[in-house]
């Protein structure tokens, strides 16, 4: 996965460790079991960072538009995808609410500019 892609899909790693990059910078390792790029999954915007396989990988793709047509179907599989992504994206927000608070707490600087390098990878 490159940064800047347009993002149609969903990656469920099965096998194999990953790098999660950004502006060069390293943001996450993710390894089995974990998912990637699960925001295609809602939002068309081109993707936020560069995914590296840091070994051998087996990796599964899940499409935006199978999702959202198993939803309108009310499969159960794609209601807990969704589940699932919901919780990702719940604690994603939840780390940059910590960022804040910690920001407005002990600011030292611009609050908003570094928060923003910080998410950004920068």
């Amino acid at each position: 996965m490159q940064e800047g892609d347009v993002g149609e899909s969903m990656i469920l790693l099965d096998e194999g460790r990953v790098e999660v990059r950004r502006g060069g910078k390293t943001l996450a390792t993710l390894a089995e079991g974990d998912t990637i790029g699960e925001m295609a999954l809602l939002d068309p915007a081109p993707r936020s960072a560069t995914v590296v396989a840091t070994s051998a990988v087996v990796a599964f793709s899940v499409e935006r538009e199978l999702v959202w047509q198993m939803l309108a179907e009310g499969d159960s599989a794609a209601i807990k995808v969704m589940q699932g992504l919901t919780a990702t994206v719940c604690g994603r927000l939840a780390d940059v609410n910590r960022l804040v608070q910690e920001e407005v707490i002990r600011p030292k600087g611009n609050v908003f500019s570094r928060i923003w390098n910080k998410v950004s990878g920068r």
